[in-house]
Parts: structure tokens; sequence; C-alpha cells
């Protein structure tokens, strides 16, 4: 009932400025209806709602599957007879049941710390989100170009420090390469070590939970400082001698400032930090106060989709809020074009449809990943 209710709120206005569309627009309005055309920047501004609405909709089954399915297996591991929702990976959850799920996994953790008097506290390398900064800086092209507006640069558009991607030249700042366990890292090892870590933030497997220089068997990612000279062979973070290779930006990308664009700009920035990338943290868990295999294991496999899900939501989740005004925008742009009625009318219709039930689910994914973390330990290292 819920959802129906949000979604109902969302799509009234917009429909309803559907509905008049044709009233009073004009004679260059009324001809382009009776051809069915529409105004280029209109069609720039459509294509990049939609674009939005398709990444939201991609996002939705990946975010909300992965978060409900941690929930299931946590709650089912230490409550075996809780009743949970059926969830299908890769496919949507709703809110209800992400809801479900997550309540009855916070409930299920905080009953077994308080049973057995114990408290958790986790360890972890942060997940490091990135978005496609071609990607973006592309589609805000072609929104700037249909209504004359200058053109975004990747190097503008990223804040300063933290724009990344391949390296072809000379790389001044740090290079992260991905190693596997038999690596050395003499800068900081973001992941396990097997070796001596001077940066020790708890145990995980055979090796330790590191966020410091590995000497032996660092598995997870390496970082170390560039000097001028140096050349990188995995992504680079800073500056390049030549231009990045399938640049990338671990903040959201801020879209050009051109008023006359802004809802398709917002439309590109909503796309590409919902298609953010984010890796996966290994997570170490700590009990003192008594033991617990079933918790300690159960939060170590199913805690690094939920933490990778809330970094995520931190990069996306306003592009998720503002959707829904950004479809409100393109509605009333749609009322003074009739002929975008005609091409449009119906495909903006269904999309707002999605959009609306889309963005209901996503935003309880997020809420109930960072609320299982929390439930979990009120302490944790990154």
């Amino acid at each position: 009932m819920r959802t129906s209710m949000r979604v109902k709120q969302f799509l009234a206005p917009a429909l309803l400025t559907l509905a008049v569309m044709g009233l009073g627009t004009g004679c260059a309005a009324a001809k382009n209806a009776a051809s069915g055309s529409c105004d280029a920047s209109l069609t720039a501004k459509f294509d990049a709602f939609k674009g939005a609405v398709s990444a939201l909709s991609t996002a939705e089954a990946s975010i909300t599957s992965s978060v409900a399915l941690a929930c299931v297996n946590i709650a089912k591991d230490l409550n075996p007879t809780a009743t949970l929702p059926t969830v299908t990976a890769g496919q949507a959850v709703s809110d209800t049941d992400t809801k479900t799920a997550c309540d009855a996994a916070s409930a299920a953790i905080t009953k077994a710390k308080a049973d057995g008097g114990l408290t958790v506290t986790l360890a972890y390398s942060a997940p490091e989100c990135t978005v496609d900064a071609s990607a973006q800086v592309n589609c805000s092209a072609e929104c700037n170009a249909s209504a004359s507006c200058t053109a975004p640069d990747i190097k503008t558009a990223c804040e300063a420090g933290h724009l990344s991607g391949g390296c072809d030249g000379t790389c001044s700042g740090t290079c992260s390469v991905a190693v596997d366990a038999s690596a050395t890292c003499s800068g900081t090892c973001n992941g396990t070590c097997e070796g001596t870590c001077n940066g020790q933030t708890g145990t995980a497997g055979n090796g330790v939970a590191c966020n410091g220089t590995c000497s032996a068997g660092c598995k997870g990612n390496c970082e170390a400082t560039a000097s001028a000279d140096a050349k990188c062979t995995g992504s680079c973070k800073g500056s390049c001698t030549v231009d990045f290779t399938a640049p990338k930006c671990d903040v959201a990308i801020t879209p050009p400032k051109c008023d006359a664009a802004a809802d398709c700009n917002a439309g590109c920035s909503g796309s590409a930090s919902l298609n953010a990338t984010c890796s996966k943290p290994q997570v170490s868990v700590v009990i003192t106060g008594g033991a617990s295999a079933t918790l300690q294991t159960t939060l170590t496999n199913n805690l690094p989709a939920i933490l990778q899900v809330a970094a995520q939501g931190q990069l996306a989740a306003t592009s998720v809020a503002t959707l829904g005004t950004t479809a409100l925008n393109v509605a009333t742009a749609f009322g003074t074009e009739a002929g975008c009625a005609i091409t449009y009318g119906a495909d903006f219709a269904t999309k707002l449809t999605a959009a609306a039930t889309a963005s209901v689910n996503v935003q309880a994914s997020f809420s109930a990943s960072a609320s299982v973390s929390g439930s979990a330990s009120g302490s944790s290292s990154h």
C-alpha cells in the first residue's frame, strides 16, 4: 500500500500536465503537433531523462536483490524459523520485501549480540565507487549542443584530485593496481595481507585485513605514490601527461551550468551516478565477550554486499531523489510543444511509472543497508 500511494503522488502532477497538452500552445506548436515533430532541445531533454530511468531500472534489479538477499541470508542463519520473502538474484525487490528481510536481519543480529553478551567490531577498507566520466560528459555535450551551450570538459567536470584512469604517459599522484595473493605491496595494501602489515585492522581468513604496507601476499588493491616521472600500469589518480583512458571520477560529477539544458544535464548526471561501479570490501568481523561462529560467519559472508550498496547509495541517492523533479520539468516543457505529446507521450508515461516504482525500491535498499550495518556494530575502522 505504501508503495502504491507514493507512486500515485509522484505520477499525478506530471500526468495531469500531459493530459492538458495541446491547449494554448500557439501556432508553431500546433504545426509541430500536426507533423508529430519535437524541438531538438526537448528531444535531448527526454532522451537524457529516458537514459536516467533506464539506468535506475538496471540499478534497481542489482541493488535491491543484493541487499535483500544478504538480509535474508543473515536472518535465516541466525533464526532458521523466520518467515522471509523469496528473493531472486538480479530481480528487482519491492521496498516492502526489502524492509521485511532487513528488519528481520537487524533484529536477529541484535538478539544474537544481546543473548551472548557480545560486542562486534567491523574492520574493512571502505568500498571505492567511481562513475564513468566520459559517458556523462558525452551525454551532457549532446544536451548542451541542442541548447547552444558550452560543451563540458572532463577535467573541469570532476573535482580536482578525484579523476583517475589509465595513463599511457607519466602519472603524478597515486597509482593503484589490482594484485593477487603473491604480491608484495610497498604502498598501501587495501585488502588482506599474508605477510606483515603495518596497518592491520583485524583478521581475515589466512591473513589480516590490511590498510597499510604489506611485506608479502597482498590480495586486493595496492596504491602507491607516483613520483614525477613514474609510469603507472594500473589506474592513475591525480594527473597524467596525456589524456586519461577510460576516465573515472570517485565523486558525483557536477553537470555543466546551462539553464537551457539543466534538466537534460541532470538526467545525464543521474544516469552516470546510478551506473557507478563500487568495489566489494573484504570484511573482518571481531567478536569479543564470547564466541558465536554463526554470527561471525554470516556477517563475514553477507556484510560486504550491504556495505557496497551503502557506498553506492551515498553517490547515487541525490540522483534518485531528484529524478521525480526532473520528470515533472520534462512534462511541463512538453506542454509547450504539442508535437512532443505525439512523439513521446506514451513512452514518457511508461518511463514515469517505472521511475516512480524503482526510486521507491532503491531508496529502501539504501536505507536498509545502512540500518543493517549499523546493527552489526556501532564501531568500525576504514
